[in-house]
């Protein structure tokens, strides 16, 4: 589709999103309880926005597996599914197989701006699948069809943009980095080194959100989280509160969070669960190295043992030495760019490779 057509030049109108008269045939999943899973490579979805909905991947034969279709949980969370998978009794499978992965990602896309109307005291349920409309546009040769050749081509427009946005970006990406053939890990002389000998430390100075103002744009607030690399969300600068990036940030409370630990580039504001280590050999690929051997101690914590200051700095790291006996700062950063150069090829010729 060229640039210069819009979906605001097409008439839009409701149309029924499952049944005899609508767009999909909906089923509906099965109850699942966790003790009843069995493990296995089939994704199971339930009810939630994180992964696409996906909470484990299950071999329960009394499953009824689909694939290439769209799902909506409980919630309203819709997401197109291309591969196989089943799912539990908060989700609702809507099937139509002479429709193309692209039309429905635009319908997936088009239910989302309902999913204000669903909570978990007004869920969405078999009625709400029977008798749902979505907005969308207008076939100009049948008003009583949605245009689905019109879909099909913007979101293949879409999709082709940030195909070649990617590209360039990957490419600038691999024009920074050197590879070099360097030792492997396994080859490389080990030593154990106290955190706090390592780092100067300083704890996070919020005290909760309810002093700060949440908005969009805005600098990062770290707390107890081991999700989207420390960040809960955004407020608006506090200049008393801000601190330097280019620092390990070492999280010391919070369930499911406690004794990761997450490189921050970017200064930020933190709560007081948050202690940032700072050191002058540090860089990205320094950190992101120290930082993947720090969790693999996070098992030691728990609430009963929580990561107080003083435990943090008697952590010993295990890490790599040189010759003399000294932390060897250039293998750690090699060895990173070397990951990072050779993840960001294999995208690039996964991209290089679309056929869209």
């Amino acid at each position: 589709m060229q640039m210069s057509i819009m979906l605001s030049d097409r008439e839009w109108k409701g149309f029924l999103l499952s049944g005899d008269d609508g767009i999909f045939q909906n089923y509906h999943g099965k109850r699942l309880t966790k003790d009843d899973r069995k493990e296995g490579d089939i994704p199971l979805l339930t009810a939630g926005e994180q992964r696409q909905g996906v909470a484990e991947f299950v071999s329960n034969l009394s499953m009824e597996v689909f694939e290439d279709f769209i799902s909506i949980d409980m919630f309203g969370n819709s997401f197109y599914h291309k591969h196989k998978c089943c799912g539990d009794d908060n989700i609702y499978f809507f099937i139509n197989d002479d429709l193309s992965e692209y039309v429905k990602l635009f319908i997936t896309n088009s239910i989302g701006y309902q999913k204000d109307k669903y909570s978990y005291g007004k869920q969405f349920r078999q009625k709400n699948a029977d008798s749902s409309k979505i907005l969308l546009p207008v076939n100009p040769n049948n008003s009583d069809e949605p245009d689905y050749d019109l879909m099909e081509q913007y979101i293949k427009s879409i999709i082709g943009r940030k195909v070649e946005f990617y590209k360039q970006y990957t490419k600038t990406m691999l024009s920074k980095l050197e590879y070099k053939e360097i030792q492997k890990l396994e080859e490389m002389e080990w030593d154990g080194f106290e955190v706090g000998k390592l780092f100067k430390f300083q704890t996070g100075k919020s005290k909760g959100l309810n002093h700060l103002e949440k908005t969009i744009n805005g600098i990062n607030y770290l707390g107890a989280t081991n999700r989207n690399n420390g960040v809960l969300c955004q407020v608006k600068n506090n200049e008393e509160m801000i601190q330097k990036g280019n620092c390990i940030a070492f999280i010391r409370n919070g369930e499911g969070s406690m004794g990761y630990a997450v490189y921050k580039s970017e200064d930020f504001i933190a709560t007081s669960d948050i202690t940032a280590g700072y050191a002058d050999f540090l860089n990205r690929h320094i950190g992101l190295f120290i930082t993947t051997v720090s969790d693999k101690i996070r098992g030691k914590y728990n609430f009963g043992y929580k990561r107080s200051d003083t435990r943090l700095k008697k952590e010993k790291l295990l890490l790599p030495v040189n010759d003399k006996g000294e932390l060897d700062y250039e293998f750690m950063e090699q060895y990173m760019k070397n990951l990072e150069y050779k993840k960001i090829k294999l995208y690039l010729d996964f991209l290089e490779n679309q056929n869209r």
